[in-house]
C-alpha cells in the first residue's frame, strides 16, 4: 500500500518494556481524545492502560477501575516516586518523579508532562488517591 514503518519501531508481539513510564513518555505530544488508545488520540486511562500493558501488567480501561485494582494505596505521607499512579475524579496520571507527572488532559488537548500541583489546582476534587505498583 506504499506505507512503511521504521525498523527500530518494530517489536516482537510478546516483547515486554519493563519501564512503563518510558512507554507513556513516548506518547508525549499525542492529541487528547476521549476513549482514544493510540498516537492519533488517547485519553488518560488509555495512556495508563497501554503503558502498563506494554510492561506485561493487566490493566482495566477505566480510571475508576484502575484506582480500585492496581497496586497498593499509598499513605498520604508517602513521598511519590516514578511510576506511581495518581488519581483524581475521572482522571489518572503517572508520576515521573516526586513532583511531576505525565497525563492526557482535555485542558491541553495533549499528552503532557507537568507538575502534579498544576493538575491538583485544576481538579475540583483534588488528589483522590496515589497507588504504587
Amino acid at each position: 500500500s506504499g506505507g512503511w514503518v521504521y525498523k527500530s519501531h518494530i517489536r516482537a508481539i510478546d516483547a515486554v518494556e519493563k519501564d512503563f513510564v518510558a512507554t507513556a513518555l513516548a506518547f508525549e505530544g499525542a492529541p487528547y481524545l476521549w476513549g482514544g488508545r493510540s498516537q492519533h488520540g488517547i485519553d488518560c486511562s488509555g495512556l495508563v492502560q497501554i503503558a502498563l500493558g506494554r510492561a506485561g501488567i493487566d490493566c482495566p480501561r477505566d480510571s475508576g477501575d484502575q484506582m480500585t485494582t492496581l497496586g497498593t494505596k499509598l499513605d498520604g505521607r508517602a513521598a511519590l516516586q516514578r511510576g506511581d499512579l495518581v488519581f483524581f475524579k475521572g482522571h489518572v496520571g503517572i508520576m515521573l518523579d516526586e513532583q511531576n507527572m505525565i497525563n492526557a488532559r482535555s485542558h491541553h488537548m495533549l499528552v503532557v508532562s507537568e507538575p502534579l500541583q498544576d493538575v491538583m489546582n485544576a481538579n475540583d476534587s483534588g488528589l483522590l488517591e496515589a497507588r504504587r505498583l
